[in-house]
């Protein structure tokens, strides 16, 4: 399917990380539980200033950064303009 949309490797849409994260979340949350109880987790948290935390990478779910349009999950970061732009390309 990547090929007749023109979706190559440096295409920001390329890796399927952001995508299982997202569909897996569960099981994500399970993880956390197994590693993490009893210790505090980020979640649905939207901020315009750098991210700086104690909590380990993988106590962070779904943080927006506004200023670097960055969303933060699981330990990865992506860049959500460069996945906008390329959905627009395609569509």
């Amino acid at each position: 399917m990547r090929d007749p949309l023109g979706v190559d490797d440096s295409s920001s849409l390329r890796t399927i990380q952001i995508r299982n994260d997202l569909e897996h979340f569960d099981q994500r949350i399970d993880e956390w539980h197994a590693q993490h109880a009893g210790r505090g987790l980020m979640d649905q948290q939207i901020t315009d200033q750098p991210l700086r935390t104690n909590h380990s990478k993988k106590q962070i779910f779904r943080v927006l950064d506004i200023s670097s349009k960055r969303e933060y999950f699981w330990g990865s970061a992506f860049r959500l303009d460069s996945i906008f732009y390329e959905c627009q390309r395609i569509l």
